[in-house]
């Protein structure tokens, strides 16, 4: 039996979208867990290697646009 569908659900979690967002979307991802600021830099410094952003926001609306001329 063939199921249809007339709507997708597409969830992401999001990134910060340029340097200046990278702390604060840390933060949030940490929900105030005691995560050690050594542990934060870190992760901060993989963002700024690939220009300050997370690419997954625009994977994500492309993923939409895609899904959108499908549906």
């Amino acid at each position: 039996m063939s199921k249809k569908f007339d709507a997708v659900l597409l969830i992401g979690y999001g990134g910060p979208e340029k340097p200046e967002d990278i702390r604060p979307f840390l933060e949030l991802v940490a929900k105030g867990r005691p995560i050690p600021k050594e542990r934060l830099d870190e992760v901060a410094h993989h963002y700024e290697l690939i220009g300050g952003r997370s690419p997954i926001n625009e994977y994500t609306f492309r993923q939409a646009k895609v899904l959108k001329g499908d549906l």
